[in-house]
């Protein structure tokens, strides 16, 4: 008995040692698609919506950049990404998404040259209507997996879902947005 519980001791810490070194600055591109979304407008202060609808599928590209502390194999740090979007609503084709902010912690697990993790944080949009643009805040939340190539370039992909809000047209009406990023990304750790 406890030969193997030493011997799963050693092997996990093997495992750990062997956990590629995710700590430090990053930055990198993304792109991506946005899809399963819908809205919501309510005349402020009500419960019931009186519109509702989808938006057509759409993609978004940008940038992030972030920072990675590691100990052992729990990586944990901060990262903030911007995108463009072109993401419209499907019964309203001049309004829709048209930038994402998003202002994330993320934690996660190194394995080998990989890293999975989660991230949660603020997230700012500008929700376009012919004019003008509004901001929509709120929080946005995911997972993603990246993979180290070398010792300084990795990819990976993201799945981030945003929960947006705010008021529109002098604060008459209040506007509900909700929707899923998938994001593949490329990047370079300093």
């Amino acid at each position: 008995m406890k030969a193997i519980l030493y011997s799963s001791l050693i092997a996990l810490t093997a495992g750990a040692a062997a956990a590629q070194d995710w700590s430090g600055p990053y930055a990198g591109i993304q792109a991506g698609v946005n899809n399963n979304g819908s809205w919501e407008h309510f005349f402020t202060g009500d419960t019931v919506p009186f519109n509702t609808g989808d938006y057509d599928t759409g993609s978004s590209y940008g940038g992030f950049a972030g920072v990675n502390f590691q100990s052992g194999s729990l990586v944990y740090g901060g990262e903030i990404a911007f995108t463009k979007n072109d993401f419209r609503f499907a019964t309203y084709p001049d309004e829709g998404i048209d930038n994402a902010l998003r202002v994330s912690g993320r934690a996660g697990y190194a394995f080998g040259n990989s890293l999975a993790y989660a991230h949660v944080g603020f997230a700012r949009t500008g929700y376009m209507v012919p004019d003008p643009t509004y901001n929509l805040t709120g929080v946005a939340y995911g997972v993603g997996i990246d993979h180290m190539f070398t010792d300084k370039i990795f990819g990976g992909a993201a799945v981030t879902f945003w929960d947006v809000s705010g008021p529109l047209h002098g604060g008459t009406v209040d506007t509900e947005h909700n929707w899923t990023t998938i994001d593949l990304r490329i990047g370079y750790k300093f």
